[in-house]
């Protein structure tokens, strides 16, 4: 990613006090891209193992199910065996 920041300040050398709101105004968006990603990526992981923990382990008890759909810390309180 720095790549881009020295392509922002080489393109505005011409005009040295546009530099700092290019470089600014990168950092922002690649931050912003990072969020909007994980946040993307957070709810397609959570809707697949909602509509997929049944196929992938059938023999799961009903309420370890339902706990794995409301948070997946539960996995650290079950036994071994499970």
């Amino acid at each position: 990613m720095q790549n881009v920041i020295i392509a922002i300040q080489a393109e505005y050398n011409h005009d040295e006090k546009m530099i700092p709101q290019a470089t600014s105004l990168v950092t922002f968006t690649q931050l912003g891209g990072g969020i909007i990603g994980i946040a993307i990526a957070g709810t397609v992981f959570a809707n697949k193992l909602s509509s997929s923990l049944f196929e992938i382990a059938p023999d799961f008890p009903a309420e370890v199910a339902e706990g794995l759909r409301q948070s997946v810390t539960i996995i650290y309180t079950l036994p071994s065996d499970q």
